[in-house]
């Protein structure tokens, strides 16, 4: 069976977290839902049709058991008010407590339910590099803009614990709610010699399918031309399709034939292939270059759905917004003089 040790990771958080709660008044409560989604993971994962090597098992259980505990951890001690789902009529994503992304979802006009964009319930991966090393975003989550269908805040983009950048992450939707726009405004609070950008999944999935198509291409007058080293991506199943993309000159869309590793995505500036059906991963390179200190600049990624009876308009959309380059323009904050004198 794919990813033996899943199962037996699952196990053990719930144990673990039984003899936490076994005395307290929702005790009971947190058992059946942990049982619950022990059951539901079994069930997911059996339709799992590529196994990894039996190290990218431990590797993935290990991770997933990290990811629940400290899910759980910030949704209680953040609050459940602190996250926030963006949705329009065909999309539908979380806002994480952290400001990351959730698990995507779109709108089926078959079923005229949501239906998910990744495997399990994978969040959207996303990674920051400075200077080659993966940085992280640390610091109180400043949010500066929140509605129902967009929301803005500030991070600090930190390297081995030293301030870097600040970030203004925002998230809207463009064509008629079916293009996701996620954008990424730094500004350098220290001389930054390369800044780049990923955003994807480390486990496709889309519809019912656990191995889409996924082919790099470029939108040719609204319509999609399959070419090798296209910045635009297509994740395809027989009923819907999602296109990935960044109106970027010099991004890449970036396809792997296995899943379970970001890492794997993070590592790379190009694809070594231009499609695959394999069950996989994918993500959308987004090279910022150079920032002085004080210098702004910006990295755009869009995401898009529908299903097959859409294609025509997500087509339209999609084009649209990848020739427009659309940014969210909120200003960032300048560095204090604080930050100054610290530098």
């Amino acid at each position: 069976m794919a990813r033996p040790r899943r199962l037996w990771a699952l196990c053990a958080l719930c144990a673990c977290a039984r003899a936490q709660v076994l005395d307290s008044p929702q005790g009971l409560h947190l058992e059946a839902n942990l049982q619950s989604d022990l059951m539901a993971g079994t069930a997911s994962d059996a339709v799992h049709s590529q196994p990894l090597q039996t190290a990218q098992d431990g590797a993935d259980a290990a991770s997933e058991v990290t990811g629940a505990a400290s899910t759980v951890s910030s949704a209680s001690a953040a609050g459940e008010e602190n996250w926030q789902v963006l949705q329009s009529s065909s999309l539908k994503i979380a806002v994480l407590a952290d400001g990351g992304l959730g698990q995507p979802f779109y709108r089926s006009q078959q079923t005229n339910g949501w239906t998910k964009l990744t495997y399990g319930s994978k969040h959207m991966d996303c990674a920051i590099k400075v200077d080659g090393h993966l940085a992280k975003l640390s610091g109180e989550l400043d949010v500066v803009k929140t509605t129902a269908s967009a929301f803005a805040a500030r991070s600090q983009v930190t390297l081995n614990a030293v301030p870097q950048a600040q970030v203004l992450r925002s998230y809207s939707f463009l064509g008629d709610g079916m293009v996701f726009n996620i954008t990424f405004t730094f500004t350098a609070l220290t001389d930054v010699t390369d800044l780049q950008v990923y955003l994807g999944t480390s486990d496709d999935w889309i519809g019912t399918s656990d191995q889409p198509r996924k082919e790099q291409g470029h939108f040719v007058q609204g319509q999609f031309q399959p070419e090798a080293h296209g910045k635009v991506l297509r994740v395809q199943s027989s009923d819907e399709a999602v296109f990935a993309f960044s109106p970027n000159p010099d991004s890449h869309a970036i396809i792997l034939q296995h899943y379970g590793n970001f890492a794997d995505v993070y590592a790379a500036t190009m694809s070594d292939m231009s499609r695959s059906s394999s069950d996989g991963a994918y993500g959308i390179y987004v090279p910022c270059g150079h920032l002085a200190r004080g210098e702004t600049k910006s990295a755009t990624i869009f995401y898009a759905a529908a299903g097959a009876s859409e294609l025509d308009h997500l087509l339209e959309v999609s084009a649209k917004a990848n020739s427009a380059g659309h940014a969210v323009a909120l200003p960032p904050t300048p560095a204090t003089p604080e930050e100054e004198t610290a530098q």
